[in-house]
């Protein structure tokens, strides 16, 4: 025998339909944390952020054991973690306006690109133990970042 159906269980959005019984859920369902694991797209994208976050980090720390190995100064490695933060804080509202106008998937390409490239160019120059080329912007640079390191360092 079938039990009777509350009439406060029915729904109907048209009045000139007859109404129909709402499904009852025994058991409410559990959550699935890995759900959206399931979407190809989502788990390729998840897997090559996490590639990405780690290489950065990688850099990150390969930069610093580095600059330090080389001149043996905490305010060096100050600096270095200065010159990291600094464009992240000055260029995130002109990256969120550009990622509103324009493909996000594109902006990631080219940044991913871009950190390869010019990782690639900082093992180099590790590597082969290069100093820095005879540019002039990057003479000046490095000028004004001596200056300013010596300045501190003497703070």
């Amino acid at each position: 025998m079938s039990e009777p159906i509350d009439p406060s269980s029915y729904r109907s959005l048209d009045p000139q339909r007859p109404a129909v019984p709402l499904p009852i859920e025994r058991e409410p369902r559990r959550h699935d944390p890995y759900a959206a694991f399931r979407f190809g797209d989502f788990a390729l994208f998840t897997a090559g952020n996490l590639l990405s976050i780690t290489g950065r980090l990688m850099l990150a720390v390969a930069v610093e054991w580095e600059i330090y190995a080389r001149t043996h100064s905490a305010t060096a490695l100050g600096l270095v973690g200065l010159a990291i933060a600094v464009p992240v804080v000055t260029l995130s509202l002109p990256a969120g306006h550009l990622a509103d106008r324009v493909s996000r998937k594109h902006i990631i390409l080219v940044t991913q690109v871009f950190s390869a490239v010019t990782s690639l160019a900082l093992a180099l120059v590790s590597w082969e133990h290069l100093f820095i080329p005879s540019i002039a912007p990057l003479r000046e640079g490095n000028h004004v970042l001596a200056t300013v390191a010596g300045v501190i360092h003497r703070w």
